[in-house]
């Protein structure tokens, strides 16, 4: 009996930690995977010079998003 509450005890002490990183990993993803995104968005939108409405909308987006820097 005295084994299995140790073991839960061990158990909670690892998986207190682990509740509060998974949230920012996942934030840190999803922003990563976003920026790539916008990135590559800029990218194509500078090859053609002939849609310029899209290109206003990736320049809105951009001041409220952080810069990747590559």
């Amino acid at each position: 009996m005295y084994q299995i509450f140790r073991t839960m005890k061990m158990m909670k002490q690892i998986i207190r930690p682990i509740r509060i990183c998974t949230p920012i990993i996942a934030t840190n993803n999803y922003l990563n995977i976003y920026n790539l995104n916008q990135f590559f968005l800029r990218m194509s939108m500078e090859n053609n010079d002939e849609d310029l409405e899209p290109l206003k909308v990736t320049q809105e987006s951009d001041m409220r998003c952080p810069q990747m820097i590559v």
